[in-house]
């Protein structure tokens, strides 16, 4: 999906603060989410930092059966992919390079953070011909003599700089191999694109000019990225729109492709020599420094509710910033099913960046926290990152068995891109691009930030591999859908999605014993298995500690002791539940604490529904509510003195009809 070039005056934050307010009143509420609300914003100011992650990226390695999944379906794209970088760019369309950048951007990151320098050098070989299509040109709007990939005179800055993030990433990868181990591809590549990644981000973050957007007066220009986003900061690139002091996602791509040019510099600086390449190092850590601050102005607390029933903070980005965009957003108040008719239109105020295009904070993040340690402050903070990725995993996500994703990342379930581009019956209906969005932008990867993402993902994989008739009808129905002509089309790619949602696809490890592949496939994911929950543990008391019993003790007890309630408002249990068939579709499982425990995880079915530090009562609040008809089984996993045993597993079958209670 190609983005507006011109993106746009958001209101201050007290005008913020009263239209939600106003909102909020009329009870016009997006599930589970409270925007511009004091209490998000003093949740978000209490949350914990985490204490089981390393600074560094946000995304980590995954299992090495997806890593087999992601390369397998890359290798038979790769002839094509570079067969169409070599023949479509050209001086009328340069539009290979947008669409090669969002393929290939979850595959690199994974051949990156799994150190699969074989996959790294083939990506390259994909990329190199784009070297060969650039041409010496005069840039019309500065006048300055360069390199560029110019269509019909001038180059698409979106479409480059997208394409540079890519190349950017690459740089840096290779730079971390040692320069007598690079493959001759590799080798090509760092001698080719330094220059050229280097040369525009010079331009465009000190020469170019940026003029104030579409629609917003006065219009003037500034000199160089850097100045324009000072000027967005200080509400000055005019008014008319709510867009117009709003960065696009050609402004968050430019950012990152500077902080990756620094990083890959900052790891071999002879490589990539900055001083040579004509590229002051202080004035872009400079330029870094101010435009994080501008992007993180836009950050808006939001209020969550978690599967407990608790409060969590998220953060949304520049909410309700492109409500004026109506080509993008013109129908995002409304949520039917039945494609629009211009009786439809309206804008959801609370509408921020679509989850297509909020796929370049996952760009911007990596690679701003890639350079932390010579910036001001991190950004994201790890807070930050815990608060996007659970306003993804509670605002986003539908649920955790058989996932769908709203379209903005705000909450908001409108209808997006209504007759696009000149397209008639051309649209993304709820859930459409959202659900599409998550599959193939890689937020899989802030599940090393969030619990529950890590299970939303989980569930995901789950659908895409299931073989019951049901499943495949939700995933045929609801995965990869656009609106052509007037009719809901199905477009699932299972190579595309191969490429592109499993390199970042942390999912839930599985308990021991399990048999199915999936569960095999998450069993391997290392990193996935140390993750801690999000809130504090609860000291516990002196008797809870005093002469622990042996943990596989505590776990065959904690099994044999679980009971089941009819609802969870009823904590009273009523049977016990090995065998049980279950008049209903809703319930939770209560069980003592064992002693000696840290932690506690429940399984449903193998993938993860409720991990808890040891704090009675342990229970599976409303996961069967999900869980469909038939046979089910929990799996109760204690975690005591550093070491994961696993308890016998409980079956039972549902039999009744599945509806929410």
């Amino acid at each position: 999906m190609s983005h507006r070039d011109q993106r746009v005056s958001r209101p201050s934050a007290a005008i913020a603060v009263g239209v939600a307010t106003l909102v909020l009143a009329a009870a016009y509420v997006v599930p589970r989410v409270g925007l511009f609300s004091p209490r998000a914003a003093e949740a978000y100011a209490q949350v914990a930092a985490p204490t089981s992650l390393v600074p560094g990226d946000a995304s980590q390695c995954v299992s090495r059966a997806f890593q087999a999944k992601a390369t397998a379906a890359f290798d038979a794209k790769a002839p094509g992919l570079a067969e169409a970088v070599r023949t479509q760019l050209s001086a009328t369309s340069s539009q290979v390079l947008y669409d090669t950048q969002l393929l290939l951007a979850p595959l690199l990151e994974m051949a990156i953070n799994c150190n699969d320098r074989a996959l790294q050098s083939r990506i390259a070989g994909v990329l190199l011909p784009a070297a060969a299509k650039l041409t010496i040109a005069v840039d019309p709007t500065s006048g300055t003599i360069q390199r560029q990939w110019q269509v019909n005179g001038r180059e698409i800055r979106l479409n480059s700089a997208q394409f540079l993030h890519l190349v950017a990433r690459l740089l840096t990868g290779i730079a971390a191999i040692v320069p007598a181990e690079r493959t001759a591809t590799q080798q090509q590549f760092a001698a080719a694109f330094p220059s050229v990644l280097a040369e525009h981000v010079k331009f465009w973050v000190f020469q170019a000019p940026y003029f104030n957007p579409s629609g917003c007066a006065p219009d003037s220009a500034s000199v160089g990225h850097g100045d324009y986003l000072r000027t967005m900061r200080a509400s000055g690139l005019g008014t008319g729109r709510s867009y117009c002091n709003s960065p696009a996602d050609r402004d968050l791509l430019m950012t990152a492709d500077a902080a990756e040019l620094l990083r890959a510099a900052t790891i071999d600086p002879t490589m990539v020599p900055l001083d040579a390449l004509g590229v002051d190092r202080s004035a872009l850590v400079a330029y870094l420094n101010d435009a994080t601050r501008t992007y993180r102005a836009l950050f808006v607390p939001t209020l969550l509710t978690d599967e407990t029933g608790g409060t969590r903070a998220g953060l949304d980005f520049d909410t309700g910033g492109w409500r004026d965009w109506t080509e993008d957003h013109g129908y995002s108040a409304d949520t039917s099913t039945t494609f629009p008719t211009p009786a439809d239109v309206g804008t959801d105020q609370r509408a921020s960046w679509d989850l297509s295009h909020a796929r370049r904070l996952i760009s911007l993040f990596a690679s701003a926290r890639g350079v932390s340690s010579l910036l001001d402050a991190p950004f994201p903070s790890d807070n930050e990152m815990r608060a996007f990725a659970d306003q993804v995993a509670y605002a986003v996500a539908t649920d955790v068995v058989k996932p769908r994703f709203r379209n903005y990342l705000s909450g908001v379930n409108g209808w997006f891109r209504v007759n696009y581009n000149g397209r008639p019956g051309f649209g993304y209906g709820p859930f459409d691009s959202g659900t599409q969005a998550f599959l193939e932008g890689g937020f899989g990867s802030w599940g090393a930030w969030s619990t529950r993402l890590i299970t939303v993902t989980g569930g995901v994989e789950r659908v895409l591999t299931a073989t019951d008739p049901a499943t495949v009808a939700m995933r045929t129905e609801s995965y990869a859908v656009v609106w052509n002509g007037g009719v809901r089309t199905s477009q699932f790619d299972p190579a595309r999605v191969a490429m592109t949602f499993y390199p970042s696809a942390l999912v839930p490890a599985a308990p021991a014993n399990s048999t199915t592949d999936a569960q095999r496939a998450a069993s391997t994911n290392k990193a996935v298995t140390t993750t801690k929950p999000a809130t504090t543990p609860t000291a516990k008391p002196a008797s809870a500690a005093a002469a622990p019993a042996p943990a596989a003790t505590n776990a065959r007890s904690l099994a044999k002791s679980v009971r089941w309630s009819p609802s969870y408002d009823s904590k009273s249990p009523s049977a016990v539940l090995a065998g049980a068939k279950l008049p209903g579709a809703f319930a939770s499982f209560l069980a003592p604490e064992p002693n000696g425990a840290s932690r506690v995880e429940w399984y449903l079915d193998g993938m993860a529904v409720h991990l808890d530090d040891a704090t009675p009562p342990y229970d599976l609040q409303n996961a069967l509510v999900e869980a469909g008809c038939g046979r089910h089984e929990v799996t109760v996993t204690v975690v005591a003195a550093g070491r994961r045993n696993v308890s016998a597993r409980v079956p039972f079958t549902i039999t009744t009809a599945c509806r929410r209670s």
